[in-house]
């Protein structure tokens, strides 16, 4: 247990040593990757020793905040739960090293590294405490580190729409679970999740409770992923992903005007061989604009046809 707080501490330490470091991308890349790294190693040992054993090991320290109190617990659940987040975060932090350092001539690294170690460090404890207020406090620090996160290219609208619609989301969760903490804690007579499962009889009241919280995650996670989906379109057009796309040009006749004098000349056209012969309904954006482009350049004195066979034939046009 001892080392899962050690490793949390290193990812806080860490967060403010990158944030610290500002806009000196190598430095804040090497604090906030590195301590990332040293964090999760230190965490992941303790999570994987605990997932193996089934041991139970329990921490407790007084909290001046009214009806709080620091009780954090490692058992085979948390550990099951804290060996992903370690692992992922661990694997994260290599890829976004290379990642953001792209960004470095832009925007100061500092931030989001700070940002980044915030939310392991925050997950991490989200799945340890064994009390309701310590536990909405680590959710708080978790959604807004993630909302810093998904926000980082806040100069682009859909980014922003993003961030808002997944903090608006992330926060009606947390009022769902506000409530039934509260209604739980009133029930048991302490905040404490073990005097919670073993003092609370859940009557018609509780179960009402239980249910709108259900419901009230189920909203907000439905959200949170039309909010990610709503930018994706944007995001594989950018980055050249296949999308659904429409033909190149329709059946119909194409005129177009010679300014010779010769006479008007059409093209007639389906999409282009090369591209309606994939079994795949979908194209890259970038093969559409080349297959306009080629078609384009048939346009004078030429007129072009598809036979049978699906081949290409081009016929010069009598003058």
């Amino acid at each position: 247990m001892t080392l899962l707080l050690v490793a949390i501490g290193i990812l806080v330490l860490g967060a403010f040593a990158a944030l610290l470091a500002g806009r000196r991308p190598v430095a804040s890349t090497a604090l906030g990757a590195g301590s990332a790294l040293a964090g999760c190693a230190v965490g992941l040992a303790p999570a994987v020793r605990g997932l193996l054993s089934g041991g139970v090991e329990s921490r407790r320290w007084p909290w001046c905040v009214p009806g709080g109190e620091f009780y954090v617990q490692l058992d085979p659940l948390s550990a099951f739960f804290l060996v992903p987040i370690f692992l992922l975060a661990a694997l994260a932090a290599v890829y976004g090293a290379a990642y953001m350092f792209a960004y470095r001539d832009r925007k100061p690294l500092g931030p989001p590294w700070f940002f980044f170690n915030i939310f392991v460090a925050g997950m991490a404890l989200v799945v340890l405490t064994r009390q309701a207020l310590l536990f909405m406090v680590a959710w708080e620090v978790m959604s807004l580190a993630a909302f810093f996160l998904v926000t980082f290219e806040h100069e682009k609208k859909d980014v922003r729409l993003a961030g808002w619609v997944y903090l608006v989301a992330t926060h009606l969760g947390a009022a769902f679970l506000l409530a039934m903490f509260l209604y739980l804690g009133r029930e048991a007579g302490s905040l404490d999740f073990d005097r919670i499962a073993a003092g609370v009889h859940v009557g018609p009241t509780g179960v009402g409770v239980l249910v709108a919280v259900t419901v009230g995650e189920a909203v907000s996670t439905a959200v949170d992923r039309a909010a990610m989906a709503a930018s994706a379109p944007l995001s594989s057009f950018e980055s050249g992903s296949p999308a659904r796309s429409r033909p190149c040009c329709s059946s119909s006749r194409v005129s177009t005007p010679k300014p010779t004098g010769l006479p008007v000349s059409s093209i007639t056209c389906n999409a282009p061989t090369q591209m309606m012969s994939s079994p795949s309904p979908t194209v890259s954006m970038g093969s559409a604009r080349v297959g306009v482009s080629r078609l384009c350049k048939l346009r004078q004195h030429k007129n072009v046809t598809s036979n049978p066979t699906g081949t290409l034939i081009r016929k010069i046009q009598p003058q």
